[in-house]
């Protein structure tokens, strides 16, 4: 699972990519979401989640914020400076770390713990969201 894309064969609705150095959080978040036919990929740093997003289109990317080196913060900055058109969901150890993720680029940022069935119901939102951002963006310009 670190740092593999973990896809199925193009029955699920969303493509996700799952950042943590937790390997739990990883192990299952990936399993939850998989059950429920998404393409799921895990990558342990942002190191290699550059690497998973230069290979891989993702609608969302799930961001733990509680990583070693500030490497949440490396990783949401990133993404965002590759494009806006995917959601970006931060988990939070704190509600201190709420604005710092949005300023960053995150789309959601929830306080952890945080139910797999809500985080579900977040990454869907902010997908419709982005998605729906993007077009508006898209038919203007």
């Amino acid at each position: 699972m670190v740092g593999v894309d973990r896809t199925g064969d193009g029955m699920g609705d969303l493509r996700i990519l799952i950042v943590s150095d937790d390997p739990l959080l990883r192990h299952m978040t990936c399993a939850w979401f998989e059950r429920r036919a998404f393409h799921v990929a895990a990558a342990p740093d942002s190191t290699a989640a550059a690497a998973c997003c230069e290979r891989n289109g993702f609608d969302a990317v799930i961001v733990d914020f509680d990583m070693d080196d500030m490497q949440s913060y490396e990783t949401v900055l990133f993404l965002r400076a590759q494009g806006r058109d995917r959601a970006i969901i931060a988990l939070l150890t704190s509600v201190e770390e709420r604005f710092s993720a949005l300023i960053c680029g995150a789309t959601r940022a929830l306080v952890k713990p945080v139910p797999l069935h809500q985080l579900e119901e977040e990454v869907r939102q902010a997908c419709d969201h982005v998605r729906a951002r993007y077009a508006t963006a898209q038919s203007v310009g």
